[in-house]
């Protein structure tokens, strides 16, 4: 179930040390599965398929400063894959920290993509949805070339690499359609459910 990734990527951190804060959180996730077991995943294609993969990240979320990654991948409507997890080390801004997660996640929609031509179709660029313009920016360089981001180790941008070979196309998509947001911070009421859904 897509939409308690998020929650149980959060609580599956705290069970070394739980405290009360963290039971009633697991209690709502209970209370929210008890009372929507007859929800599953639906998935379709409109025509052609086509890869649609959202990747987002909340800076500096945990404790240690560490921020959430989110990814959602769809053929059409449902997701196929998603993912919502904590970042592997610490970043200096949102930037930095939406250009790790797209660089660690990229790889998931590559492999999609490679897997699908294996199949026998065509497939054209996969659509990443990106909801940090800087990022965007810095990715469509392919390098830094900013003070402010000259310590972001290249490994980060093969994504660019990917973008001139085709594989993929990154595309800019505003945080309240950003479906990867599901997957990065909890969100609340009718946007709750729109994602959801």
């Amino acid at each position: 179930r897509w939409d308690l990734l998020l929650a149980v990527s959060f609580l599956k951190g705290r069970v070394s040390g739980p405290d009360e804060y963290d039971w009633s959180k697991l209690e709502r996730v209970l209370h929210y599965l008890n009372g929507t077991l007859d929800m599953g995943v639906v998935l379709g294609v409109n025509g052609k398929i086509e890869i649609d993969a959202s990747i987002d990240a909340s800076h500096a979320v945990y404790a240690d400063a560490r921020s959430q990654g989110g990814l959602g991948i769809s053929l059409g409507f449902g997701l196929v894959k998603a993912r919502s997890h904590k970042l592997s080390l610490n970043t200096k801004s949102s930037c930095e920290s939406e250009l790790v997660t797209t660089s660690d996640n990229v790889p998931e929609v590559i492999h999609l993509r490679d897997f699908l031509i294996g199949q026998g179709y065509k497939m054209g660029p996969s659509q990443v949805r990106q909801d940090n313009q800087a990022t965007i920016r810095l990715l469509e360089k392919g390098k830094s070339d900013s003070k402010r981001t000259k310590h972001i180790n290249t490994r980060y941008f093969f994504v660019h690499d990917r973008m001139i070979k085709g594989e993929i196309s990154l595309n800019y998509t505003p945080t309240e359609l950003m479906v990867a947001d599901f997957f990065t911070k909890p969100l609340q009421g009718n946007l709750f459910l729109r994602m959801r859904d």
